[in-house]
């Protein structure tokens, strides 16, 4: 078997089978990075928390305990963005308020100003583009 290796960082959402309850269970990424041991959130349809470390997320894929990952560059864009407004105190936040598969996203100086809402998810890379250049302006 051939290793597939995946950016956490870019991953979605992917699929659990649940040996306990035998369902499939389906996390998708809070985009929460943990400071404690490099990990990162998800979180499946009933609000259960799952954190995985960056080193044991290819090994969990390889092993086959997470299948269908669905990734994206927009968590990428997100990081990239947040880094270079670090200096000017800025920060852009995406999040998904009450609708799923709708997003919005935040930018906060002062105080948190919303830039855009109801953007798909395939939107969001060029979303975080946009509100990064509004950013700077501020």
């Amino acid at each position: 078997m051939e290793k597939q290796t995946i950016d956490i960082e870019s991953v979605v959402s992917f699929v659990y089978d649940n040996a306990v309850t035998g369902k499939p269970e389906t996390y998708r990424a809070t985009g929460k990075a943990k400071d404690i041991y490099n990990s990162y959130e998800f979180v499946n349809e009933d609000g259960v928390e799952w954190i995985i470390q960056r080193s044991n997320f290819g090994a969990l894929l390889l092993r086959g305990v997470i299948r269908d990952v669905k990734t994206s560059d927009w968590m990428k864009s997100l990081h990239y963005a947040n880094e270079t407004l670090e200096d000017k105190g800025c920060q852009i936040v995406i999040s998904e308020p009450e609708e799923e598969g709708f997003f919005q996203c935040d930018i906060i100086v002062r105080r948190t100003e919303t830039y855009a809402e109801n953007y798909y998810e395939n939107e969001l890379e060029d979303l975080i583009e946009d509100a990064l250049h509004y950013a700077n302006t501020l």
